[in-house]
């Protein structure tokens, strides 16, 4: 692993969830040559790299805060693919990196309108799944998904949903917009 570089720690590493590969002396080697170098990955081999330790459900609290700080020094270069992932790998490993969280947010808050449903329900998702209470941010995904031309799917009304009721959100506009959809 001396000779990857970072676009080969972060591929391998997204192969291995891929095809769910639980090799666990070849990720511990990936998670050990990735540590020293999270810093010079690029925002989508951040995100890819926290998506298949979480789907490999592989926990390594420095790789964790390592990806965080370098996510946190990237934000704005992230898509909003890159940010979903990233949110959702720290919630699928129960980590709640709060300052990672807080600027996801804020980041988020700005460039929401790039953001599909499917990026929408999963950051929801990831922070009632952490139990983060951040109001704007899932008033803002809700007002999004509600004033966004098309249909809601379903899987989003669903995960909405779920995250409403995780966050004990039960009054409000959103939500009886959302029980009129249901």
């Amino acid at each position: 692993m001396s000779l990857f570089g970072p676009q080969d720690l972060a591929n391998t590493a997204w192969s291995c969830a891929r095809l769910l590969v639980r090799n666990q002396q070849l990720l511990a080697a990936i998670a050990a040559a990735a540590l020293p170098r999270v810093a010079d990955f690029h925002s989508q081999k951040i995100s890819n790299t926290a998506w298949a330790f979480a789907t490999l459900e592989w926990r390594d609290q420095a790789l964790l805060e390592a990806l965080a700080s370098a996510a946190i020094a990237r934000l704005p270069q992230f898509s909003a693919q890159d940010k979903a992932n990233t949110v959702w790998a720290f919630a699928r490993r129960e980590f709640p990196h709060h300052p990672l969280l807080a600027a996801i947010s804020a980041e988020s808050l700005l460039r929401i309108r790039e953001y599909s449903q499917q990026h929408m329900s999963n950051i929801a998702w990831s922070y009632a799944k952490l139990l983060v209470h951040d109001r704007p941010l899932i008033a803002a995904l809700s007002e999004r998904l509600l004033s966004s031309t098309g249909d809601l799917q379903a899987q989003t009304v669903s995960s909405i949903a779920w995250s409403f009721a995780r966050l004990s959100i039960a009054t409000g506009r959103h939500w009886i917009e959302y029980r009129r959809v249901l």
